[in-house]
């Protein structure tokens, strides 16, 4: 029997349900502490996919989703349709056959994301973001990190050479988005220190690492104020950074917040609505919330 030796093995864990209750499932596994989950569309369906060298770990997070499906199935009959399961894989098969579920991908009008090995060109009018993908800690797939990029490609028009702090930054994705649309300085935090040596990296492969910085301080420790604010994080951890978000968003500047369900939208606005800020335009993708915020 396999004890989940560090390094030996592989486990992944695979979770397929309506496309409408998998986003429900992640945003419940990001509250508990998950870093990242790629997403497989199947017609109306969703696999979502995470993977790690713990058994251990990937277990609880099983059973943190095989819970809470077990309480949507009270009112949602279509929760009995979701499937959770583990499997195991030597690592030196993952260090290849995972490659194939990263391609080019269009992120905002004017810029594709693509991995290393990837040498695709960019369409006409567009640029290339090289993103050395690292299992769990984002692509640029997801509707949030659209979301957000579309929100950066925005403000940056407007304020071109701005100041930006990117809040759980991950790969480094969006925060080299915002330097790629004529942002002159930016900074990242994250508080994986995995993460912040993978978007220090990539901040390396796109030529940007002289303007832009990675960090793993707590949010409280951040100097500001930015021009722009971007985080792309779950609604309790909005709520609970409220503060420090709000004091670190310039007095003319914009706060985007992106990482919310449709359904908890309202309650991140009360909050920030306490905090003197105000909603100036909002996006909804796959039942997904971008809120962009500016001073009251």
């Amino acid at each position: 029997m396999n004890e989940g030796k560090a390094g030996s093995f592989l486990y992944v864990l695979k979770i397929e349900a309506p496309a409408y209750l998998a986003d429900a499932i992640a945003a419940h596994l990001f509250d508990f502490g998950l870093r990242g989950l790629e997403e497989q569309p199947s017609g109306d369906r969703l696999c979502l996919l995470t993977y790690g060298e713990d058994r251990r770990q990937i277990e609880q997070y099983a059973s943190l989703a095989e819970r809470f499906v077990a309480g949507v199935r009270e009112f949602d009959p279509a929760a009995a349709a979701v499937t959770i399961r583990i499997d195991e894989r030597p690592n030196d098969e993952w260090a290849t056959s995972w490659m194939q579920h990263f391609r080019q991908t269009a992120i905002t009008p004017r810029l594709v994301v693509q991995p290393s090995w990837d040498d695709t060109p960019a369409p006409p009018g567009a640029r290339r973001l090289i993103i050395e993908p690292k299992m769990a800690f984002g692509f640029g797939t997801h509707a949030t990190t659209q979301l957000a990029a579309r929100s950066i490609e925005r403000a940056c028009l407007e304020r071109p050479a701005c100041r930006v702090l990117d809040v759980g930054t991950g790969t480094g994705i969006l925060a080299l988005v915002a330097l790629l649309h004529g942002a002159c300085y930016a900074v990242g935090t994250d508080i994986d220190e995995v993460a912040v040596q993978s978007a220090r990296e990539n901040a390396e492969l796109n030529g940007l690492a002289d303007r832009c910085e990675f960090t793993g301080k707590p949010l409280a420790a951040i100097g500001g104020p930015y021009d722009l604010v971007i985080a792309n994080i779950t609604a309790p951890a909005l709520i609970e950074l409220a503060a420090d978000l709000t004091r670190l968003t310039d007095p003319q500047g914009q706060l985007a917040l992106t990482g919310v369900l449709a359904e908890f939208k309202r309650d991140v606005l009360a909050v920030y609505d306490e905090l003197g800020m105000q909603l100036r335009f909002e996006e909804e993708q796959d039942e997904w919330c971008l809120l962009e915020l500016i001073r009251a």
